[in-house]
């Protein structure tokens, strides 16, 4: 992966790390899941497949709040977040699009796209 994308990747996942611990923080005792799957992210402008294969799926729910959050080692952790029950998503200060295919789920934001499945 190139710095430039590398970089951008880190910042993406603090900022959005942040919000997560927001929410975290004001949401109190989350119910928490985690589960093994595999990931997908794919820059959709240059048809570049940046990562294909096995990730960690951890899902936090408390209320309205949701946040998932995707490791993909080597490449970090992707963390999406919902205040308002997942009508609104958001990826960084990013708006992202979710949807939800029952086991498997698609978030886009920017030129980016994320295709997470459970096994």
């Amino acid at each position: 992966m190139k710095t430039s994308m590398k970089s951008a990747l880190v910042g993406m996942c603090i900022v959005v790390g942040i919000l997560a611990g927001q929410l975290n923080s004001a949401i109190g005792s989350p119910i928490k899941g985690k589960t093994q799957g595999y990931c997908n992210l794919r820059n959709v402008d240059k048809g570049q497949e940046m990562y294909n294969g096995r990730c960690t799926i951890k899902e936090i729910i408390n209320g309205q709040a949701i946040v998932y959050i995707m490791t993909m080692k080597p490449h970090g952790e992707f963390k999406f977040a919902s205040a308002d029950g997942g009508k609104t998503w958001y990826i960084e200060e990013e708006r992202a699009k979710f949807k939800d295919e029952g086991h498997s789920a698609i978030f886009r934001w920017g030129y980016w796209e994320l295709k997470v499945e459970e096994n």
